[in-house]
């Protein structure tokens, strides 16, 4: 029997911004859609299987952009619940292969885009990070992770700007996308860097504070007069050189960001 299959009876959303489709036809065949959109327009494959769903929804894959895979079986659980994509910013989990069997056609495979662990500098957090010092050192664990088949690298909190630069310029030489979970380094930096995205919705740094409240800021927090986030959001200025110079380098550089609000 044919696995091509016409969906068909459901409010379709395309992802594409245009108005919701109801009573749409899919047409899926060789486990790839080839054809959407309104039902008496869909061309179905010549032997499909029709699939009444009526009364239900079709959108697209979900991507949870970030998500640390514990165990390889949680996979399924995101794809009952719609991720079909899932980037991993720093586990040291084997990738999936590609031709993974694909269960049935209604099933749709998981995509995992994932790192190896993160490249982090002296005194790191992270008892998993590969710890570098020199230029020198960062530019070999890029590369060492680019050797193991990684699709990005994720470069941590205690990185200096310096060694940043040198981690970024690495995995760009090597194909690799760049994603920055960042605290020595500031977003502006990581950014003109070549980060091509950047974790969690908190850009603390010093750097992006107005010059007049930066070194009162630097002094209190190393004196333990103030919660270093409370305290940087209280001195920030949103209409300030710094943050402006902070949105034109995100913009020129094309940098995604993954707030992880939730």
């Amino acid at each position: 029997m044919s696995d091509d299959l016409l969906l068909t009876g459901a409010t379709l959303l395309d992802g594409t911004g245009a108005p919701p489709q109801v009573h749409a036809a899919v047409a899926v065949e060789d486990g790839w859609i080839t054809d959407a959109g309104a039902a008496e327009e869909v061309q179905p494959p010549p032997e499909a299987r029709a699939v009444d769903l009526a009364g239900r929804f079709l959108i697209p894959g979900l991507m949870d952009a970030h998500f640390h895979l514990r165990e390889p079986s949680l996979l399924d659980g995101l794809v009952r619940c719609g991720v079909t994509t899932v980037v991993d910013p720093a586990h040291p989990l084997p990738p999936l292969a590609d031709d993974d069997p694909r269960p049935d056609a209604l099933q749709p495979r998981s995509s995992l885009r994932r790192s190896g662990p993160p490249i982090d500098g002296p005194q790191s957090p992270r008892v998993d990070a590969v710890v570098v010092a020199t230029e020198g050192e960062a530019r070999r664990a890029v590369a060492a992770q680019a050797d193991e088949g990684v699709v990005f690298c994720k470069l941590y909190s205690r990185l200096p700007p310096d060694l940043f630069r040198a981690a970024a310029q690495e995995a760009r030489d090597h194909g690799l996308r760049v994603v920055a979970d960042v605290a020595a380094t500031s977003w502006t930096e990581a950014a003109d860097a070549g980060a091509h995205l950047i974790c969690h919705a908190c850009p603390q740094h010093p750097r992006l504070l107005p010059a007049r409240k930066r070194d009162a800021y630097v002094t209190a927090l190393h004196q333990g007069e103030l919660h270093p986030l409370v305290g940087w959001f209280e001195r920030l200025r949103l209409d300030s050189e710094e943050i402006d110079g902070l949105i034109d380098s995100l913009l020129a550089g094309g940098v995604a960001l993954v707030p992880t609000l939730a």
